[in-house]
């Protein structure tokens, strides 16, 4: 009768530890469904987080993109006026030379400097021309975007 009971107890610490295992099992799934779904949750934070912060750097890239469509390259109108102010300097001292019959300064020299200064106003027109091309070849994208 004592062996019996001994074997019903041990079966019941069976039963009991086997319980114990599949509660522990349950609590296992539980977490692991928790985990899921929290990471899930994440995904979808950063997802909507980085949605986000391209829409923010999209406007921005496009208010960028205003700017230097309504902006001139001051430095390029700068060398422009400076070098018509001094082609137009030099043609009216020839000029003068010429119709006043006094000599200030040699007329080769007067011409080099014509020749010099028609070249740099040239090169800044050129590249104030390649400004606006690209302004406008910038727009082109935009466009066909």
């Amino acid at each position: 009768m004592a062996s019996l009971e001994n074997e019903r107890k041990i079966i019941n610490c069976e039963e009991l530890f086997e319980e114990n295992h599949s509660d522990f099992e349950i609590y296992m799934d539980a977490i692991s469904k928790l985990k899921k779904r929290a990471e899930e949750k994440a995904l979808k934070d950063v997802g909507n987080l980085s949605k986000k912060r391209i829409s923010e750097l999209e406007s921005k890239c496009m208010e960028q993109k205003l700017k230097l469509k309504n902006c001139m390259p001051s430095g390029v109108i700068f060398h422009v006026v400076l070098y018509a102010c001094a082609l137009t300097c030099n043609v009216v001292l020839f000029i003068t030379q010429i119709l006043g019959d006094y000599k200030l300064i040699d007329y080769y020299i007067i011409l080099m400097l014509s020749v010099i200064f028609s070249g740099l106003l040239h090169t800044s027109i050129a590249s104030l021309k390649k400004w606006k091309k690209f302004i406008s070849m910038d727009e082109e994208e935009q466009r066909n975007e």
